[in-house]
């Protein structure tokens, strides 16, 4: 089985070969991210960290990107430039809610050239203390006819900072010189071919991350992937353009994967510098169906009503025993003008969260 990642590998599941990440680069990078130094530029088409660092030395993660479209609502070089920093303190926060500390299986789709992974995953182990014991990286840039040699690079420098000593465990049978520390990241071309390794491997995973993963989801069934690779209590964490984040859990039950289902916990979108809450957005589109046509008919009422994400079952708070982080944090902070907002009925008013950026 070749398994060189340098060369595009298509093997379901191969191990990455990781480029060797030096302590003193990895060091030197976490001061710079410490004291807010990291720079981020426009680059061959991506976001990427500059070349070198503040103090001249050179970033070992430069070759990390991700999504350089200027017109993107998730842009982070633009006007939409806080999207991504507040969809990171959106999925720390799901996580320690829902997920153990002591090894977390995670999973990216559509997950290319890794920066926001990165920062994930870095932000979980070195400011969480969590554990990450496994992950997996889907995308079909990392091999066979489509591979593109930049995502493959990064691919081998993002295994390198997790796991540069897990390769000697995959290939010679030993166990690596970190006493448990080394974590294999595992390559795959599809969902597809994801969602037959799990079935086989039995290895279903805590954290899903979608985070702007459009043309990974083409042409399959998104609802029955995520509930057949998560684990039961495990969530999905979801960025789309334009700018919508969504938290889905799979709660623990005593059926089967197929039978658990899956709840939408929080859907939100980012309009005029701020994240609203679907109740928010439903009440400014009547407004504008009042003011543009008159009052909306009962069949268009009844469909707004009844409107929710295909496959998912709206979480009610009396019917679900949530952990306490969810009592006080169940939406975003309410935009700085609130009176450009009309006011919401009763049944569709929301906390506001005073921990949000």
């Amino acid at each position: 089985m070749s398994t060189d990642s340098s060369c595009g590998s298509s093997d379901t599941g191969a191990l990455v070969r990781p480029i060797l990440v030096s302590d003193e680069s990895r060091s030197l990078l976490r001061e710079a991210v410490d004291s807010s130094c990291l720079e981020l530029e426009r680059r061959h088409g991506y976001v990427r960290p500059r070349r070198f660092l503040p103090g001249g030395q050179k970033c070992i993660l430069k070759d990390l990107g991700e999504c350089g479209d200027r017109k993107c609502g998730n842009y982070r070089l633009g006007k939409y430039a806080a999207v991504r920093p507040d969809f990171l303190k959106f999925c720390v926060d799901h996580i320690k809610a829902f997920c153990s500390k002591a090894g977390l299986v995670y999973c990216s789709l559509g997950s290319g050239q890794l920066l926001f992974d990165w920062e994930l995953l870095e932000h979980l182990t070195q400011k969480e203390g969590m554990h990450v014991r496994a992950i997996h990286l889907i995308d079909i840039a990392y091999g066979g006819a489509k591979h593109r040699a930049s995502a493959v690079r990064a691919q081998r420098v993002f295994a390198g900072w997790f796991q540069e000593r897990a390769w000697e465990k995959g290939e010679k049978g030993q166990k690596g010189r970190g006493c448990g520390e080394a974590c294999p990241v595992r390559s795959f071309l599809s969902a597809s071919d994801f969602q037959s390794w799990v079935a086989r491997t039995g290895e279903s995973v805590d954290v899903l991350l979608d985070c702007d993963a459009v043309s990974a989801r083409k042409k399959m069934d998104v609802d029955k992937f995520r509930l057949s690779v998560l684990r039961a209590g495990g969530v999905c964490l979801v960025l789309s353009n334009p700018a919508k984040r969504i938290a889905i859990h799979k709660p623990p039950g005593n059926g089967t994967a197929d039978t658990v289902g899956l709840r939408e916990l929080v859907q939100q979108v980012y309009r005029r510098g701020a994240w609203h809450s679907r109740a928010s957005q439903k009440a400014e589109t009547t407004l504008q169906l009042h003011r543009g046509r008159g009052k909306p008919t009962p069949e268009e009422t009844e469909a707004t009503q009844k409107k929710d994400v295909h496959g998912y079952e709206r979480l009610e708070q009396s019917a679900v025993e949530l952990p306490a982080w969810y009592q006080c944090k169940a939406a975003a902070k309410m935009p700085a003008r609130p009176s450009q907002l009309p006011p919401l009925p009763p049944s569709e008013t929301f906390d506001e969260d005073d921990d949000d950026d």
